[in-house]
């Protein structure tokens, strides 16, 4: 199943602003052919006055695209550590 954002984080969104806090752990997870109509085609951090600080081990990001080009196209990234 593909997905699709309007704007941002075509997969996943962590929202920690205006006083939030979005910190997910993502342990071998894998993220394709996601896409974003603005910017980050598979995953969208925002801490804006807040907090979004995700920990990753063994995420692969591929084919995953954004119309302004930030995430995207066609990006391909393998995170292995923490």
């Amino acid at each position: 199943m593909y997905n699709h954002a309007s704007l941002y984080g075509g997969a996943i969104y962590n929202d920690g602003s205006v006083n939030g806090v979005s910190s997910p752990i993502l342990n071998q997870v894998t993220f394709s052919y996601n896409s974003a109509g603005d910017a980050a085609g598979a995953m969208a951090n925002d801490g804006a006055l807040g907090t979004s600080s995700p920990a990753s081990r063994m995420v692969d990001f591929d084919h995953n695209s954004a119309s302004s080009g930030y995430g995207g196209p066609s990006s391909t990234a393998h995170i292995k550590g923490t």
